[in-house]
């Protein structure tokens, strides 16, 4: 413990997804206080959130959640350098599969390298943060239809017309035309 240092992370979950449509997620950790720079040109729909926790040379950032309910692609590897540079940067394509209230959980880990255990590493879990998205049906209701109007017409427009012709046929025998 006492060879972590003081850091920041900032992440930019979103907390209102569209079913089906992927979104960018990034998180930045720094090893040394960099201020508001640690944000700038952070891609994604999500308000940066920033938070401290405690920073080893070498970290380990995931983005995990229930199989069902997300797709997660890593665009970056999970474990990074972040000494020597002004931040490490993960970044993931999240895509959600089911509509709800979902929880991704964000956890950084550290790596540290102990003397007496030669070059094999200790990971201590510096940060999970939930993060509680809720995800809109009603956007893949309406991608489907505008993506599938030329099917829909013929399953929805033709057998109404057939109803109001019978209608009207069955209105005109009544009024005495035939």
């Amino acid at each position: 413990m006492r060879r972590l240092r003081d850091g920041n992370i900032v992440f930019n979950p979103h907390t209102e997804m569209k079913e089906q449509k992927p979104e960018t997620v990034q998180a930045r950790i720094s090893f040394q206080d960099i201020g508001p720079a640690l944000a700038e040109g952070l891609k994604g729909p999500g308000k940066p959130q920033e938070e401290k926790l405690k920073v080893s040379e070498i970290m380990t950032v995931k983005l995990i959640g229930d199989k069902t309910a997300f797709s997660i692609d890593e665009v970056t590897d999970a474990r990074q350098t972040v000494a020597g540079k002004p931040f490490a940067q993960w970044e993931w394509n999240v895509t959600p599969l089911k509509s709800g209230n979902q929880k991704l959980t964000l956890t950084a880990t550290a790596t540290i390298y102990l003397d007496e255990r030669g070059e094999t590493p200790a990971d201590y879990k510096t940060l999970e943060k939930p993060i509680l998205v809720h995800v809109d049906r009603w956007y893949t209701t309406k991608q489907f239809v505008a993506n599938n109007f030329q099917w829909l017409w013929a399953v929805i427009l033709v057998p109404l017309g057939g109803l109001l012709w019978g209608l009207r046929k069955r209105k005109r025998r009544r009024a005495g035309f035939k």
